[in-house]
C-alpha cells in the first residue's frame, strides 16, 4: 500500500472496530486522510481486498480538498513521513518510504515548475521543468521541449491548457460502475 501499487479510496468498506483501533481519520489532515487511515490500518496487521469492478462514481469539484494535485502530493508526503516516524528504523518499509518521499518531492517540484511557467516566469520554470526530466518521458514531452526551445513563449499557454485538461476538479472519476436499472 505504501508504494501505491494497491490504491484505496475513501469509498471503501472496513470494520467499525478496525476504524476505532486506529483512532479513525486523522483530523489534522486536510488531504490524504483516507490514505493515512489505510496505512495505519495495515501497520496494525490489517488486510485489504481488491474488487476489480467499478461500483459507483466519485466526483471532484474544483473547490474540493482533492482538487489540487499539489495539496494531494503534500498530503501524501505527510502520510509517508508519519509512517516513517512510526515504523522501526530497520523496518523494510523504510526504504520504500524514502523512495516514495523522494518521488513525491520530485512530483511537487514538477508541479511547481509548471506553476512558475503559468505565472509568467517562463525561463526559470522551463529550467526547473528540465531538472525533472525523469518525469517527462515520451515523444510528446520531447516535442514540447523542441517547440519551447524555438518559441519559449508557447510554454505558458500550452501548460495552462494541460493543467486545465488534467485538473482533478474538471474530471468525474468513475470508480464505481452502476448496476443496470430495470425497465
Amino acid at each position: 500500500m505504501i508504494d501505491r501499487s494497491f490504491n484505496v479510496y475513501i469509498g471503501t468498506t472496513f470494520r467499525h472496530a478496525d476504524f476505532d483501533a486506529v483512532g479513525g481519520f486523522d483530523e489534522t489532515m486536510a488531504q490524504s486522510e483516507d490514505f493515512d487511515f489505510w496505512v495505519r490500518l495495515m501497520m496494525l496487521g490489517g488486510h485489504a481486498y481488491y474488487v476489480d469492478e467499478a461500483l459507483g462514481d466519485y466526483r471532484i469539484r474544483p473547490g474540493s480538498a482533492s482538487a489540487s494535485i499539489v495539496r494531494m502530493i503534500l498530503g501524501n508526503i505527510k502520510v509517508y513521513e508519519k509512517a516513517a516516524r512510526t515504523l522501526p528504523a530497520d523496518a523494510p518499509e523504510q526504504a520504500v518510504l524514502r523512495h516514495m518521499i523522494a518521488d513525491s518531492r520530485s512530483a511537487l517540484g514538477f508541479e511547481y515548475a509548471i506553476d512558475r511557467i503559468i505565472e509568467g516566469d517562463i525561463r526559470r520554470g522551463l529550467q526547473e521543468l528540465r531538472e525533472h526530466a525523469e518525469r517527462l518521458r515520451g515523444l510528446k514531452w520531447r516535442a514540447f521541449f523542441a517547440v519551447w526551445r524555438v518559441a519559449p513563449s508557447l510554454a505558458q499557454p500550452m501548460l495552462r491548457w494541460r493543467r486545465q485538461l488534467h485538473s482533478r476538479g474538471a474530471l468525474r472519476l468513475s470508480l464505481f460502475r452502476r448496476a443496470p436499472r430495470a425497465a
